[in-house]
């Protein structure tokens, strides 16, 4: 009697590109976690192939990532039902770093005022948004003020391309090395570009059941460094129309 042999299928390695579709990611942020845990591969890029091993590493640091990284310092901070009273004059000056795009600070300073006006037990979602939609336009519009530099530290897939047409995680990594924004303030951007993509509702329910949802503190902390944010980016700004006007 001919016994039958069990044919063992080898899976194939993954390269950077697939995993990072498979776990809703940057490719660069992937391939800045591998450069971390030293994976040793020459000349690294989204065609490189990643082991079984790390690839069960990768997932469950991932996996858990959108979870863990807002940790007891991002949610003990308070929520208040009272709604800051802004008048435009004052919202007008947060934003008068703004000078040569009016239609730009026009838009801005609305979606501004809605965010502001928005329940934060009622609306978190909108308010997630809200603030990574902002963020995204501050971010390119000073990256522009500062085109040949953003330029030379962006990867070289991104040189060709406008700014505007860089990822959200391109954008917060070159704004940090560029210094418009702080480690602080880019990790947390990095969290607002991945709650963001829950304006996608069939993504939002794919990490629904995976036990994850948008609450009314996670909305809060992302309100709070958002305003962090702008503080910074409007700082950084200033300096550089300091400096254009010394010059």
């Amino acid at each position: 009697m001919n016994k039958k042999k069990k044919i063992e299928v080898l899976e194939r390695p993954k390269r950077v590109y697939q995993v990072a579709k498979e776990l809703n990611i940057e490719s660069g942020e992937l391939l800045d976690y591998l450069k971390e845990r030293n994976y040793h591969v020459k000349n690294m890029s989204i065609m490189t192939k990643i082991d079984k091993k790390m690839y069960n590493e990768i997932k469950i640091r991932f996996k858990t990532l959108k979870e863990k990284k807002i940790t007891k310092k991002v949610l003990e901070i308070p929520i208040t039902d009272k709604i800051e009273k802004i008048n435009y004059n004052n919202i007008n000056n947060k934003f008068d770093f703004i000078l040569n795009n009016y239609d730009l600070k026009e838009i801005i300073i609305k979606d501004f005022i809605e965010l502001n006006n928005l329940d934060i037990y009622k609306h978190p979602k909108s308010i997630i948004i809200l603030c990574g939609s902002i963020l995204e336009a501050l971010l390119i519009y000073s990256l522009e003020s500062a085109e040949k530099e953003a330029i030379k530290k962006c990867k070289k897939s991104n040189k060709n391309e406008p700014i505007y047409e860089w990822s959200f995680f391109d954008i917060v990594k070159v704004s940090n090395e560029v210094g418009i924004i702080r480690s602080q303030v880019e990790h947390f951007s990095k969290e607002i570009k991945n709650l963001r993509n829950f304006v996608h509702i069939y993504l939002q329910l794919k990490e629904f059941k995976k036990g994850y949802k948008i609450s009314p503190n996670i909305a809060n902390a992302t309100k709070s460094y958002f305003f962090e944010a702008i503080e910074e980016i409007r700082e950084w700004n200033l300096q550089q129309i300091a400096k254009n006007h010394m010059n």
